[in-house]
């Protein structure tokens, strides 16, 4: 089957029309960082908390600095 100029004219707008709209369909990247919040008051103070312990492992680098 054989395209026209106007088939092929149309194919040539069309194609990076539709890769373009495909595109934005991908949604958000992946944050990298994270928020730190505080919890409701009750949920934090009692007595079954005071014997916890909250480990923190040492920070890595993710990604190498560009300077």
């Amino acid at each position: 089957m054989r395209l026209s100029m106007n088939g092929q004219r149309r194919a040539l707008v069309l194609a990076p029309l539709l890769a373009a709209m495909m595109a934005g369909c991908a949604g958000a990247p992946k944050n990298d960082t994270f928020d730190l919040s505080v919890s409701p008051a009750a949920v934090t103070q009692g007595p079954s908390l005071k014997s916890r312990q909250l480990l923190i492992a040492d920070p890595t680098a993710l990604k190498a600095l560009d300077s």
